[in-house]
């Protein structure tokens, strides 16, 4: 790297050049309204109408997308920005990159349909995805995305806070290991605590099946909407 010294000094200084520059590299004016009508015509070309988000997978959230899309449909009154972020949200709240119980989220989705995530947690994912629920709060108004984050910070406050101060970077996504075991869920868990209707209950809320959903007979727990509302998380884990 040593050899790269000059180099790496040389990029920087035209990299801070350039953003600083207030007309841009070509001279042009920089977020016009021409240039974000361009950003979500192409976001609406990779958005998923099935699944939300973007792309196919691996799916990754993409915050930052989402949230200029809100900052878009507030400029514009553009009704398919704001229907993209809201099916992305919903979505990815009720499949299994959302933590159903502990709060937070995974960093990606390794299916096109949020159900089973890498089971990495990283810091900064929590940071940016908790600030996209809020401001899809704000612009909406519909409780359960400041629930949402609010589940977030409790998860980051309680699982992912050094008790010297600040903060953990990530959670592993391999535990007793194997990737994801923490995370894994089997019908007798639940009943092992919970009486036959409440179990019954969790898992028709939850898609917790004999059969699994992910590696033998294992399941991620995602939101079926049959309990409570959707994405809800409870405040403590069930282990």
């Amino acid at each position: 790297m040593e050899g790269k010294k000059a180099e790496l000094i040389d990029s920087a200084g035209r990299l801070s050049e350039l953003l600083g520059h207030s007309g841009g590299p070509s001279g042009q004016a920089g977020l016009t309204p021409d240039v974000l009508r361009k950003v979500s015509e192409q976001l609406q070309s990779m958005f998923d109408p099935v699944n939300g988000g973007f792309g196919t997978a691996p799916k990754f959230p993409q915050p930052t997308n989402l949230s200029m899309l809100l900052s878009y449909w507030r400029r514009t009154g553009d009704a398919h920005a704001l229907e993209m972020v809201e099916k992305t949200l919903d979505a990815m709240v009720a499949g299994g990159i959302c933590d159903q119980l502990g709060g937070g989220f995974h960093r990606y989705s390794t299916d096109a349909n949020w159900l089973v995530p890498h089971f990495e947690k990283m810091l900064y994912d929590q940071a940016l995805l908790s600030k996209t629920y809020i401001q899809a709060y704000k612009v909406t108004r519909n409780r359960r995305y400041a629930e949402i984050a609010v589940g977030v910070f409790d998860y980051v406050l309680r699982d992912m806070a050094d008790p010297a101060g600040g903060f953990y970077s990530a959670e592993d996504a391999d535990s007793e290991g194997a990737e994801g075991t923490f995370y894994l869920w089997e019908p007798e868990q639940i009943t092992s605590i919970m009486d036959s209707d409440e179990a019954g209950l969790f898992s028709a809320h939850y898609g917790l099946t004999n059969r699994g959903n992910f590696d033998k007979g294992k399941s991620v727990l995602q939101c079926c909407g049959l309990a409570g509302r959707i994405g809800q998380p409870v405040r403590q884990r069930m282990r």
